[in-house]
Order: C-alpha cells, then sequence, then structure tokens
C-alpha cells in the first residue's frame, strides 16, 4: 500500500511539473470566458461571468465592503479590449453597479483594488490603468462617483500601474501603494487618499527589471501593522519579497520553479482563520493556472489549485475577503489573457500574417495595434520566419527603385524591412506618394509597407532586437 501511494504521489508530482515547467509541449490557450470563481480551503464554491461571456480579454478582480454591510463585494474590471469597465457583483454574481473609470476609448485594461481610505466605514474603489494609459489612479465610491485622481508616476510613464491598499503606516487611514508596469523598472511608491507621496519610495528588485512590480498588502506576520508584499509581474522569475513600513526586508522566495520567467500575481487573506495573513500566488503568463497558498517565509499552506483548464496559459488574476461573510476570507479568480501563447517568452514582437496582410503589435500579451499592410507581390514575396530590427532610419534610399521609404526598419540581411509608403521626388521639387489603396494588396518588392501614420506609430514603438514574426 505504501509504494502505491509514494507511486502516485511521484507521478502527480510529474504530471503538476509537466503542466507548469513545460507549457509550450502542452495545446494552450491564452483567452477564456469572463468566468469569475470563488473558492474555500480550495473548492469551488460559486462562479458567475463578470462581463459579457463572448469576451476574452481577462478579468482582474479584487474584494472589499464598499457598501458597509459587514461582507465584501466583488470587483471586477475589465482587461484587454474591454473599455475601462468596473463593474461590482455581490457573492450570488448580482451586479450591483458598473462605471467606465476612463475614457471609453482606452481598450488596454484596468487594474484595480479597494480599502477605506477615507475612514467612512466603506470600502472605496481604486483603478489604475494598464499598458499605454498613463500613470492616472483614481479613487471611486461606491456609486462610480470619482473622489480623487492622482498621477503615481511621470506623466509621459506609459507601462501601466499596479496598485495595492492597506493601514502600512498604522495611522488608522488605508495608503495607496503603486507599483510601476512593465518598461518602468520596480518602483514601488506610496500615497495617502489625497494622492499625496509620503516619501515611502524604492526599488525592491534590479534596476535592469522591466516586467513590473506586483503590491499586495496584508498582516502576514501577525505583527500590529501589515506587510507590504512584491512580486515581479512578469518577465522575470517567480520572485515574491515581504517588507516592513520601513522597506526592511523580512523574507524572499520563489512562489515556482526559478525556471518560470512569467511573472507572479499576489494577494492576501486569512484563509484558514488564524492569527495572520497567507500570501495568494498565481501564475502569471505562459504557464498553467497554478494558485497556491504560502506563508511570509515561503512555507507551503496546503492550498494547491487549478482554477481554470490546466492547459489555459492567460494566467490568472487573485483576490481574497469575506464575500460569505463567515469570518473567514475567501480566494476570488479571474482569468488572464495572452494574445499568443506562441511567442509569450517575448516581452514585445510585431506579427506579421500574409495571408490577411495584417501587422499586429504585441507588448505583454497584449495586442496594442492592428495594421494594415501591403507585403511582397508574388514572385517576389516577402520571407517568412523569426527576424528582428536589424536598423531604423526615418528615411531610406532604394537606388535599384529610386524611391524613397520613410520609418525603414531593415528585418533581413537581404535588405527586406518595414517601411511607410514609398514616394518619389520629382526635379522640380515636391512628391509623388505611393496610395493607401495598395494596402492590403501583395504589390511590394518584398518589403512590408503600411500607412505614413501607421508606420510612424510602429517605428517609434520598435527597439534594435525587437522580434518580428512573419507567417501565412
Amino acid at each position: 500500500m505504501r509504494t502505491h501511494i509514494r507511486f502516485c504521489l511521484v507521478a502527480l508530482i510529474l504530471f503538476l511539473g509537466i503542466i507548469f515547467l513545460y507549457p509550450k509541449n502542452v495545446s494552450a490557450a491564452g483567452q477564456i470566458v469572463p468566468e469569475v470563481k470563488i473558492f474555500e480551503n480550495g473548492v469551488q464554491t460559486k462562479s458567475f461571468y463578470g462581463f459579457d461571456l463572448g469576451f476574452r480579454g481577462g478579468v482582474r478582480v479584487a474584494t472589499g465592503d464598499v457598501d458597509g454591510n459587514g461582507a465584501d463585494e466583488i470587483i471586477v474590471a475589465a482587461g484587454v479590449n474591454g473599455g475601462p469597465n468596473i463593474q461590482i457583483f455581490k457573492n450570488n454574481g448580482e451586479k450591483m453597479i458598473s462605471f467606465m473609470a476612463y475614457d471609453i476609448k482606452f481598450r488596454n485594461g484596468v487594474k484595480v483594488t479597494s480599502c477605506d481610505v477615507n475612514n467612512d466605514g466603506r470600502d472605496e474603489i481604486i483603478t489604475s490603468p494598464g499598458l499605454r494609459g498613463g500613470p492616472n489612479v483614481k479613487i471611486f465610491n461606491v456609486g462610480g462617483e470619482q473622489l480623487r485622481s492622482f498621477m503615481a508616476y511621470d506623466i509621459n510613464f506609459r507601462g501601466g500601474v499596479n496598485i495595492g491598499c492597506g493601514d502600512v503606516n498604522a495611522d488608522g487611514l488605508a495608503e495607496i501603494i503603486t507599483g510601476a508596469g512593465p518598461g518602468g523598472g520596480p518602483h514601488v511608491r506610496v500615497f495617502n487618499q489625497k494622492g499625496e507621496s509620503l516619501n515611502m519610495d524604492f526599488f525592491p528588485f534590479s534596476f535592469n527589471n522591466k516586467g513590473g512590480v506586483n503590491i499586495a498588502v496584508g498582516n502576514v506576520t501577525g505583527d500590529e501593522r501589515p506587510e507590504i508584499i512584491v512580486s515581479v509581474a512578469q518577465f522575470g522569475v517567480p520572485v515574491i519579497e515581504v517588507y516592513d513600513d520601513q522597506w526592511h526586508k523580512l523574507s524572499g522566495f520563489y512562489a515556482y520553479d526559478v525556471e518560470f520567467q512569467g511573472g507572479v500575481n499576489i494577494a492576501t487573506g486569512n484563509i484558514d482563520n488564524d492569527n495572520y495573513d497567507e500570501i495568494i500566488a498565481a501564475a502569471n503568463t505562459g504557464a498553467g493556472p497554478h494558485v497556491r497558498t504560502l506563508d511570509y517565509l515561503g512555507n507551503n499552506q496546503e492550498l494547491n489549485f487549478f482554477p481554470y483548464p490546466v492547459d489555459f496559459r492567460g494566467g490568472v488574476f487573485v483576490a481574497s475577503g469575506d464575500v460569505i461573510g463567515d469570518g473567514k476570507d475567501e480566494i476570488i479568480t479571474g482569468p488572464g489573457f495572452l494574445a499568443d501563447t506562441r511567442y509569450s517568452q517575448y516581452p514585445k514582437y510585431i506579427d506579421i500574417d500574409i495571408s490577411e496582410q495584417k501587422l499586429k503589435v504585441i507588448e505583454n500579451g497584449q495586442e496594442i495595434g492592428d495594421y494594415q499592410i501591403s507585403s511582397g507581390k508574388p514572385g517576389m514575396d516577402t520571407p517568412g520566419g523569426i527576424f528582428t530590427v536589424l536598423s531604423k532610419s526615418p528615411t531610406a534610399y532604394s537606388k535599384k527603385y529610386a524611391l524613397y521609404m520613410p520609418y525603414w526598419m531593415q528585418f533581413s540581411g537581404q535588405g527586406h524591412g518595414l517601411h511607410g509608403l514609398p514616394y518619389w521626388r520629382l526635379r522640380g521639387g515636391g512628391v509623388i506618394k505611393e496610395g493607401e489603396n495598395h494596402l492590403g494588396i501583395r504589390v511590394s518588392h518584398g518589403c512590408v509597407r503600411l500607412s505614413w501614420e501607421d508606420a510612424e506609430i510602429v517605428y517609434n514603438w520598435v527597439s534594435i532586437g525587437t522580434p518580428i514574426i512573419i507567417h501565412n
């Protein structure tokens, strides 16, 4: 019997290892229905759809007693392509309110958390924009009325802002803690409810870490005040670190195997009704949807489960709160989003579909641009494969074809590149531009052409070395 049990345990460990460590060997999905789930002791008790069933952009989750009735409500925020929509639900899935936190045209997702920042006995809803949305943090009441707005970082920063909240300085009011999103360095800041910095800035990770910082707040040590928990959000090892309010590092550990580079989403909650909060870790993009609980030293706290299909690779968002009103916190999950699981190892890349005559710009697993192109005509076909941007120039000239190519981005050693529609200079002055009616048709000499406006956007976005994936 013991031999049989030991064999089963080994088999289970190997199976989970295959799921988690080798996602590229599995037929994986990066987009699923927006199902929010409630777990008690690792067992699903309820679920509901946070948005329309057809939405596949991911659902961020938070909890808070926004109406002051003694039980936490579930707050959801739309991910990519869903608009900046915030919705609040009771634990049975009954919708209480829905509002837009930012301009309705913004489509790159919203982050959300909830705390009582003004000591009125009700938790406020705190939001921040996703990628390319600016560093604008906002505070709303339960009616969707904006109470405050402030910039957490330089107004030109476009990496998004990750947020958490809690009374980290024991003044009786919850503070708002922010972590810079991808591209901004691991910069953590603390603000009061007026949006005033408390001058508690610090950088928990290496300055070279550009994957962003996730934030959670909870009393994980059982002392008199909550700690700040941080994790690498994307494109880095799955490290979690715990700090006190003086930024003394209390612990640091890997939530998953060090080979995993997709980042970790985090939350805290008193799951087992003891004297301290547990850390809830959820694998971000590229691995299986693995959720687990740990103490502040990184020791496993028994709960390990997969809230979504094991081949899902879009990541899991987590929150925790007493949504049932039984005095013990439940775990709430929402599915993440990955635009294309095949190339999740790239922080940013360009995807070109020759058959569709489309160019897509992908950053941090999100599609942030979709442009019509003109590729090579038959006999002068654009080459397929994985390339990188080799060089950039505002304008290049082709002696062979006597034409100018604006926003030149070379990607092959044979002279292929991305560029704006070509033009010719007239001897008497002026230029003749190729018409935009050629976009969507294969008429180039092998390069990939875009409109001037779209080419400028792509040119300003790419860097030398940015991958370009070309396929039919």
